[in-house]
């Protein structure tokens, strides 16, 4: 670059009285100005600053430099406007420092001998904060050093003259605390939808330590409206900045940024606008939709729903198709958020008959949904019951109904065994038995077939059907299975003779067995006690006849299937057995049954 300009004359300093004419002139290489545009005039490479009369006003510092900026070269002097009168000039009643810095208080001596004994002094005559540092210059003034924010006030510079004390003008000292904390960016929920059509509006709350900070938006949206609100509370500034959409298109569907920052670093917050051409419900189960779960388990089903706009309504419905009931409602627990719920179903100690189909409705204002849970309940084998079948007398059949499926183990035991025990010998464990019917809620009747032929006459079958969740039993002994005895032909017996005996024989059974069902009829007598009348009593007297005999008092054998020995005693035991059709015809119920010896 150029050398620097020089001024004239080339004094470092230049005095003058009250009164008196300055004349500064400024050359250079290329085209100079004074910084001070008043009273100047410039010819390209000279540039005159001239004051006819000069006052204390304008002591001070007179810079000149190049127009180009490029040329950086700076010449100055400094002038004295000697004025006893005025023995301090103060271009400026308040100057500011950012805390921890240095700051030039401009208190200007107007004559170079009136600063031989210059001090800082507070305007309230206090003294000055602890730890105060300052030098004094006659061209600068007072400078302080390492100002704190206990340094914020009023100062005046107070000089010694022939005795006398000369003070300056009062200056202001401001004090910027230095930012320590960067700001702080909030923007709540976070995200949103929207139809189209539909005005959008979020807020991007900023706490900032000082007001010296910067909030700017990046947006999917391109035409966008914006409003700020700021409050100061504890010594923070509470900035909301809100952005809006009158009326959103698909095109705005996407990531919205709050930027701010201070001298201490970047903060931001963003949320998420999704556009959508209509409402919608969505549901998505919390587990698997088929549910098996052990009687007096309990179970808590859990759906979370998308939603747009908001839930208006929904319900837990539960059918048991098994059962052939009604619907019943259930409340359950549902926690909401920005546009989603979760929903949770408590089923405490799951019962009998509580199985079935568990159905979540969900809807809003434009659509509707819902879901449904199949719980199956896992229960103990129930109804094992040996028996022969009646087309072949060579095998004994076991049933049993449960779930999961049971196996069945077979056990042969001592002849008067009445309850199964783990210490018999086991004759076959049939892990995969004949799946006889497929009950709903997979309640599963099963079958096990066994040969007793080989096995002897005189000891007890045990039937047990076993799965995860229990067991039962039933107990045949061999001497009570009728065998069939096999006749070998004889060759003087006709085909036609032997037709008729067969014939005549099933009619003598036939008539036998009549017989025998109406002998085992119950019979009844009607007994009765007069009571004894006292004094002082009426008492009712009824006539026997009043009292009919009812056949529908009595229920068929073959309609119990037996199971498991309760209790036994001297005069017989109890059993436990399965009723069908008892009260009404598709009833299935437990009853104990007494037998006699």
């Amino acid at each position: 670059g150029s050398a620097s300009p020089v001024i004239s004359p080339d004094l470092p300093a230049l005095v003058v009285d009250t009164g008196d004419p300055i004349l500064l002139h400024c050359s250079g290489e290329s085209e100079v100005a004074w910084s001070s545009k008043k009273n100047t005039f410039s010819n390209h490479t000279t540039s005159t600053l001239s004051i006819p009369k000069a006052t204390y006003r304008n002591t001070g510092t007179y810079s000149c430099g190049y127009v180009n900026s490029s040329d950086q070269g700076i010449a100055a002097i400094h002038v004295f406007v000697r004025d006893p009168s005025n023995v301090w000039y103060s271009p400026s009643f308040r100057v500011g420092v950012t805390e921890g810095g240095n700051v030039d208080l401009p208190c200007l001596i107007t004559a170079p001998e009136y600063g031989s004994n210059v001090i800082l002094i507070m305007d309230d005559a206090s003294p000055l904060p602890p730890g105060t540092n300052y030098s004094f210059s006659a061209e600068k003034g007072i400078r302080l050093y390492n100002v704190q924010s206990k340094h914020k006030g009023y100062y005046r510079c107070q000089a010694q003259i022939n005795g006398k004390i000369k003070n300056s003008s009062r200056i202001r000292l401001v004090v910027e605390e230095v930012v320590k904390r960067p700001v702080s960016v909030m923007m709540d929920p976070a995200d949103h939808v929207r139809i189209v059509g539909e005005p959008f509006k979020v807020t991007c709350r900023v706490i900032s330590p000082s007001h010296k900070y910067v909030i700017r938006w990046v947006t999917a949206a391109k035409t966008v409206m914006r409003t700020k609100k700021t409050d100061f509370e504890n010594e923070n500034y509470i900035i909301d900045d809100t952005l809006s959409i009158a009326a959103v298109t698909m095109e705005d569907s996407g990531k919205y940024i709050c930027i701010a920052n201070n001298s201490v670093g970047f903060r931001n917050a963003s949320t998420m606008l999704q556009v959508v051409e209509r409402g919608y419900v969505h549901l998505i189960p919390g587990q698997a939709t088929s549910q098996e779960v052990a009687l007096g388990e309990s179970l808590e089903l859990q759906v979370h729903i998308k939603a747009y706009p908001k839930l208006l309504q929904w319900v837990w419905e539960h059918t048991n198709p098994l059962k052939n009931s009604k619907t019943t409602i259930f409340k359950s627990q549902m926690i909401s958020g920005n546009n989603w719920y979760n929903n949770t179903l408590f089923l405490n100690r799951l019962k009998e008959g509580e199985g079935g189909f568990y159905t979540f409705h969900a809807l809003n204002n434009v659509t509707n949904e819902s879901v449904t849970f199949s719980i199956s309940l896992k229960s103990s084998p129930r109804v094992c019951k040996i028996k022969v079948p009646a087309n072949d007398s060579s095998i004994l059949q076991c049933t049993a109904v449960g779930y999961p499926a049971p196996r069945i183990e077979w056990y042969q035991c001592p002849v008067h065994s009445d309850r199964y025990s783990e210490d018999y010998r086991l004759i076959w464990n049939d892990s995969r038995p004949q799946v006889v019917n497929m009950l709903p809620f997979q309640e599963v009747e099963v079958e096990s077939t066994i040969l007793f032929q080989e096995l002897g006459d005189n000891f007890t079958f045990c039937c047990v059907a076993i799965n995860g969740e229990g067991n039962t039993s039933d107990m045949l002994h061999s001497l009570t299975i009728t065998r069939s005895v096999m006749v070998l032909p004889n060759k003087l017996f006709s085909p036609v003779l032997s037709t008729c005996i067969g014939a005549l024989v099933l009619l003598l059974l036939l008539l036998l067995f009549l017989l025998y069902k109406y002998n085992q009829k119950p019979k009844y007598q009607v007994r009765w006690k007069i009571i004894e009348a006292c004094e002082g009593n009426n008492y009712i007297f009824i006539d026997p006849t009043q009292l009919p005999y009812n056949e529908k008092w009595e229920f068929p054998r073959n309609n119990l299937q037996f199971g498991k020995t309760l209790g036994a005693g001297a005069f017989g035991k109890v059993v436990e057995a399965t009723a069908f059709g008892l009260g009404k015809e598709d009833s299935v119920l437990k009853v104990a049954v007494k037998m006699l010896k």
